[in-house]
């Protein structure tokens, strides 16, 4: 499920005009911070989906349900590199716009809503050699699916 979530996130912004030339990493990619580095050297911006937390209210219950799934999409940005001549060109602030127009509200077919959390945007340490970095915080909910019915594979 875990995996889904940030799978569909990342399609979704690889979908938004703004975002399509822009390659987005995922946590299920391996090595991510080696993907962060090569986006940041070869276009100065990268764009990475995380699932960071899941919050279970009814934690004795099965199925497994989740009131809140925390997704954090990072959006760091090598400024010198970005607005140089082999740079996306796009400014982290742009980016970040386009990454919650194309996540806060919504909903892939049969899952749950995803929703700009409380936190929204905020800065946070740069990966190297970014000069700038933000995550932006979502939340969604979802049910894991029980193991007799569908293992884990």
């Amino acid at each position: 499920m875990f995996d889904e979530i940030q799978l569909e996130a990342a399609a979704k912004l690889r979908a938004h005009p703004y975002l399509a030339t822009l390659d987005v990493i995922t946590e299920d990619k391996g090595n991510i911070d080696t993907e962060i580095d090569a986006q940041l050297l070869n276009l100065g911006l990268s764009i990475t989906v995380m699932t960071v937390s899941a919050r279970c209210d009814s934690p004795d219950a099965e199925p497994i349900y989740f009131d809140e799934i925390g997704v954090v999409v990072e959006v760091a940005e090598f400024v010198m590199m970005n607005r140089g001549e082999g740079g996306s060109g796009k400014p982290i602030g742009k980016v970040c716009e386009a990454v919650i127009q194309a996540l806060h509200m919504f909903t892939p077919p049969g899952h749950n809503t995803y929703s700009l959390s409380q936190k929204g945007m905020y800065p946070v340490q740069p990966p190297e050699p970014a000069t700038t970095a933000r995550q932006i915080e979502f939340n969604t909910s979802g049910e894991l699916p029980v193991m007799r019915e569908q293992p884990v594979t």
